[in-house]
């Protein structure tokens, strides 16, 4: 490390510069400041991939299911692209982890899970108004029933 006022090598360990006089406390703090900064930078860039992920993800998966019929490859990304909203869930956690006062992927950390629960509690409303549309099929007849299946199986 150099003195910031005179160019002098310093050792690690000094305080102030022996050539000038220096404080290098001054400059490591300065140096602290700068690595906060980098890290601030890299932590909402970081979120901001994650937030383009989670949005992306489903919108993605929708666009390739319906190109699927062009090529089996639309099909295999569209499964990919449905992954994509638990990496971006895995990556604000590493943010988090990473920059640990990080903010930003705080409060998306927070915005995940709180989706991802409200996602569980549709998924179980859903199953449940299909098992009971299906309890109501004995009921009807053949063609409304069938119908109610093309429903179904197109939720899932």
């Amino acid at each position: 490390m150099k003195c910031k006022n005179c160019g002098k090598e310093l050792e690690s360990n000094d305080e102030f510069c022996n050539e000038c006089g220096q404080s290098v406390k001054e400059t490591n703090a300065a140096k602290n400041e700068e690595k906060m900064k980098n890290g601030m930078k890299k932590d909402t860039f970081l979120c901001i991939i994650s937030i383009i992920m989670y949005i992306g993800g489903p919108v993605l998966a929708k666009l390739f299911t319906t190109l699927k019929d062009y090529s089996s490859v639309f099909g295999f990304l569209s499964r990919v692209a449905t992954l994509l909203p638990f990496f971006a869930f895995a990556l604000v956690i590493y943010t988090k982890v990473k920059y640990r006062d990080s903010k930003f992927a705080t409060i998306l950390l927070i915005i995940y899970i709180s989706l991802f629960v409200l996602a569980i509690i549709a998924l179980i409303l859903l199953i449940i108004a299909c098992v009971e549309m299906l309890k109501g099929c004995g009921n009807m007849d053949w063609d409304s029933c069938k119908t109610m299946g093309y429903i179904i199986n197109s939720l899932f």
